[in-house]
């Protein structure tokens, strides 16, 4: 599987920055910036309360609340806290898969696309994939002809990791109807919800009075800093959410208390607080653009969600070979586009989530980089 490769290469990363190593990541996928200081007293305070032992599986009422709360308020789905679980988004993505897999057992993923066919494949899942216009926006049409009667669920992660994309109203409602007149289940994994430069998100949810074809799949981790508190939520039609709790009794058991009463407080408190890290966001990322448009054999899309550039580069070897070739001589980690599918080939992520210096530093040693590769 692509993805083996890929968390091989991070893995590798990790190791080297352990042991010391002094390289420029422009790899991982996570914010530079810190949980803001009121969300950790959040979590102090609930631990200093006692609340340390079992919780309930579908999650602490009090962050039930403020989810359902939240989704009605800035995503327009019609839900209440009985359809939300606590559940961290990767945890979710696979157990929704689980869950999924029935009688339909095809499911259709983006390419090039976050990682999925590795869960869909544990989950008995038979994959397929949907393809772009030109390596950015997805083929709609040809995506909307690939659901029938043996279509589980389309995968919709938007904004897009690794493209940046995000899809317009309309674009999303014509794959919502699409699979709710096929009886097939939408998943839509909306972890970079917040981070939308221009226009607005639009969540697939909103379309239905109730969730019934749509499996609605959010994180903590980007809009509020939280990588490594492992929070999110999942707003799902009842038979899906039977199926998920019951993984969850059998496996977790329940997620820390502690850590739902600070996600609750962020989801009602703290949006001032996502602002300013969008804000922030959007200025690196028009700087990230207007240093990669000075590089010949360089061409990016105008970036509008998420903290990636998926440029394409005009050099005859594989994306494998470029990334690799860039940290050896370099010392600049990016990741290879290939690990996102077929049509990430001749192109490479790059993350500009990290600090200001090391993003100026990184894209100017990939210009040289490109530079000596083209002469």
């Amino acid at each position: 599987m692509r993805e083996e490769y890929i968390f091989g290469f991070i893995g590798e990363l990790l190791k080297r920055q352990a042991s010391g190593e002094k390289f420029i990541s422009l790899a991982v996928g996570e914010p530079i910036y810190d949980t803001p200081a009121e969300i950790i007293e959040e979590a102090h305070r609930s631990m200093l309360a006692g609340e340390t032992h079992y919780a309930p599986a579908q999650g602490i009422p009090s962050f039930r609340e403020e989810a359902a709360g939240k989704v009605r308020r800035k995503n327009g789905i019609s839900c209440s806290a009985d359809d939300c679980i606590f559940i961290p988004a990767k945890t979710a993505i696979f157990a929704a898969f689980r869950a999924l897999a029935g009688k339909r057992r095809k499911i259709l993923l983006p390419d090039p696309g976050f990682f999925y066919s590795g869960p869909a494949a544990m989950a008995g899942l038979e994959v397929s994939t949907y393809g772009t216009v030109d390596g950015i926006r997805p083929d709609i049409g040809a995506l909307c002809n690939s659901i029938g009667s043996d279509t589980a669920a389309v995968v919709l992660n938007d904004p897009s990791n690794p493209t940046g994309n995000v899809l317009s109203r309309d674009e999303m409602k014509t794959i919502f109807n699409a699979c709710a007149s096929a009886g097939a289940r939408l998943v839509s994994d909306e972890a970079y919800e917040d981070l939308v430069y221009g226009g607005a998100h639009v969540s697939p949810g909103s379309f239905e009075d109730g969730p019934r074809t749509v499996i609605s799949i959010f994180t903590l981790s980007k809009s509020y800093s939280m990588t490594g508190w492992r929070a999110g939520y999942m707003v799902a039609p009842r038979d899906i959410a039977a199926e998920v709790l019951a993984y969850l009794e059998k496996s977790v058991t329940s997620f820390p208390p502690f850590i739902q009463r600070a996600a609750g407080y962020a989801l009602g408190r703290c949006d001032e607080k996502v602002r300013l890290f969008r804000d922030d966001l959007l200025r690196k990322r028009n700087l990230a653009l207007r240093m990669l448009a000075g590089i010949d054999g360089m061409k990016c899309n105008d970036v509008k969600g998420a903290f990636y550039l998926f440029p394409e580069y005009a050099v005859n070897i594989t994306s494998r070979e470029f990334s690799r070739m860039l940290l050896d001589r370099k010392g600049v980690a990016v990741l290879p586009g290939r690990a996102f599918g077929a049509e990430g080939e001749h192109r490479v992520r790059i993350s500009f989530s990290g600090r200001d210096e090391e993003l100026k530093e990184g894209l100017r040693l990939l210009g040289e980089f490109m530079g000596e590769l083209r002469n």
